[in-house]
């Protein structure tokens, strides 16, 4: 498996497959403000994408290729909605949402499961852990967090 960080994400290929995931917008409920793509700058095992307001972050470690968000402020008012991320999803894989909401299954055409976008948790800024929850939308895929 390799991981490669283009302007838009990263993109995880092996011999025949290619899946790729990157941030596309975040807000509340609907009223999302749109990311632009932005160069990723590594240093170590980390590649950043810093935009005003948030960065998002991959670091490969021992429990696979691990992906966060760190928002500087909140990006507007809530008025009880979730916080969401929107990230686009492509490639060969199919993307099925597990019970609960927390991790994804993606299949191969044939239906093989191929791999697995699973661990989701959510802190504020205290360290305080927030309710979190996955969603799919064809090919987008909505991280939403009760802050």
């Amino acid at each position: 498996m390799v991981a490669e960080f283009t302007r838009h994400g990263a993109e995880i290929s092996t011999h025949t497959l290619r899946w790729a995931l990157g941030a596309r917008a975040y807000g509340y409920s609907n009223a999302l403000h749109a990311v632009k793509p932005v160069a990723p700058q590594a240093s170590g095992n980390r590649v950043e994408y810093r935009r005003d307001g948030m960065t998002e972050w991959y670091e490969n470690g021992p429990l696979g290729l691990e992906q966060g968000f760190t928002l500087a402020h909140r990006p507007g008012k809530a008025n009880s909605q979730p916080l969401t991320l929107e990230l686009g999803l492509r490639g060969d894989l199919v993307a099925s949402l597990d019970p609960g909401g927390k991790a994804l299954e993606l299949r191969a055409k044939d239906g093989e499961a191929v791999l697995r976008y699973t661990g989701l948790q959510a802190r504020d800024a205290r360290g305080r852990e927030l309710r979190s929850w996955l969603e799919v939308r064809g090919e987008r895929l909505l991280a939403r967090l009760e802050d």
